[in-house]
């Protein structure tokens, strides 16, 4: 039996497809292996958002030739797709048809069992496919939620970003392929998924004479017995409606947590970042999901220093983002990529100023997180609890996505849904006690 070393490097989406091709991988007969030095393929998905994911991407595959000289080492995913006259593997795909590596790597470990001369194999990159590449049911290798792909690939060509040259235009999953894998999840035990892809708003958008959205999708899901809280992935604003979040408010299922990219608070700075929305109409966003779901929590996404931004107007980003009230932000400093608009933008800020900026935002994103769960204590919160801490705490995730730590000794609350009431700060989240142990049906 092979044995089959996984690494993965960027997002959700990534995590999900190596899933996916581990399970390709067992159904050829493979074994899943975490010691490299057992490994006879060394499968490593990449990452090319930043420029250092770049170079881990890159400095990985390079480690894994030398961890596992007798290894085969497949490559795939974003940065192979963006530098495939350079990948060093043995084996690798872009972002297009991925479970042909399957092949791929079988064909080359026959070649080396039979003596025969190992050669690189070519790319299989369609760069003209426009399908969504479906890869069946996954069962996601988080121990307590699953992770849905519904979407791949973007239309956006946001300025600063490559990953709609990496993935290609957007595409949709089929309606029932979804509801089948989340209801295979549900019968695996699963109480929660996340839905997840590239630009999950932009589902169904592109399917020919029909009418089917993200909003379908959550109401097809939550119809699926088993499954206790469906979570949303990253959303951009400008496909967002006030008749979209009506309808979110009204699918109990849902967590309501809204995880809505901002990326800028400067009016001037989203219109050079191609973004297709300005400040105004991104708090009005804000605004109607807090009066249909008071208790909503809302986070995002900051870049910092982008190319040609004012000192005043990362002060102007920095208002803007602070009256917004999220409960976390994820701040990336500006990484320039090589093919982007925003690579020609001009003054360049230096990389002193972008630290300092991204400084800024980090203060900001750990105030706001700590607003947030100041908020919650006292309230009832119902918590999805995951794990034994090493100090023997309990914890979990609230449906705002506040990690809650409880002091219990009950495993039985493990992989449940509970009703707790924090009560005090903790670590990176709030501690609380149990209201009671009787699980949440949702």
């Amino acid at each position: 039996m092979f044995k089959l070393f996984v690494q993965t490097l960027g997002c959700k989406v990534n995590s999900y497809e190596s899933d996916a091709l581990t399970d390709c991988f067992r159904e050829r007969g493979f074994e899943l292996t975490q010691d490299y030095a057992q490994a006879d393929v060394f499968l490593i998905n990449t990452c090319t958002v930043t420029a250092e994911a770049d170079r881990k991407s890159r400095q990985m595959i390079r480690r894994a030739k030398k961890r596992a000289p007798h290894a085969v080492v497949a490559a795939m995913g974003c940065q192979v797709e963006m530098n495939v006259e350079k990948c060093e593997a043995d084996v690798f795909v872009g972002t297009k048809d991925r479970i042909k590596i399957v092949d791929e790597v079988v064909s080359l470990l026959l070649q080396r069992l039979n003596s025969l001369q190992s050669v690189k194999a070519s790319p299989s990159i369609d760069r003209k496919s426009c399908d969504y590449q479906e890869y069946g049911s996954v069962v996601a290798q988080d121990s307590e939620r699953a992770f849905i792909k519904i979407q791949d690939g973007c239309d956006r060509f946001c300025s600063y970003c490559i990953i709609p040259y990496a993935r290609g235009r957007s595409r949709s999953r089929s309606f029932e392929n979804i509801i089948s894998e989340a209801r295979m999840l549900s019968a695996s035990g699963y109480k929660e998924v996340v839905i997840t892809g590239i630009n999950i708003c932009a589902y169904g958008l592109d399917f020919p004479g029909e009418s089917v959205s993200l909003v379908d999708v959550v109401r097809g899901i939550a119809d699926c017995k088993g499954i206790h809280r469906i979570r949303l992935g990253s959303m951009e604003p400008m496909y967002l409606s006030k008749s979209v979040i009506e309808n979110f408010s009204g699918i109990e299922k849902l967590c309501k947590h809204f995880h809505i990219s901002l990326q800028s608070g400067s009016d001037r700075v989203l219109n050079a970042m191609n973004r297709h929305y300005d400040t105004g109409f991104f708090k009005e966003l804000v605004l109607e999901i807090k009066r249909l779901m008071p208790e909503a929590s809302i986070t995002t996404d900051i870049i910092a220093g982008f190319p040609s931004e004012t000192r005043e107007e990362h002060e102007e980003s920095l208002s803007f983002a602070a009256s917004c009230s999220f409960s976390k932000i994820h701040v990336f400093p500006y990484s320039s990529r090589k093919g982007t608009l925003a690579e020609q933008l001009t003054p360049v800020v230096s990389p002193e100023i972008i630290k300092s900026r991204t400084e800024d935002f980090l203060e900001l994103a750990r105030l706001s997180h700590q607003v947030y769960a100041m908020s919650r204590i006292g309230c009832q919160e119902n918590v999805l609890v995951e794990l034994r801490e090493k100090d023997g705490l309990l914890s979990g995730y609230s449906e705002g996505y506040l990690r809650v730590y409880l002091q219990s000794g009950d495993d039985r609350l493990l992989s449940n849904v509970i009703q707790v009431i924090p009560e005090a700060l903790f670590l990176d989240g709030v501690i609380g006690k149990t209201m009671s142990y009787e699980v949440v049906n949702s």
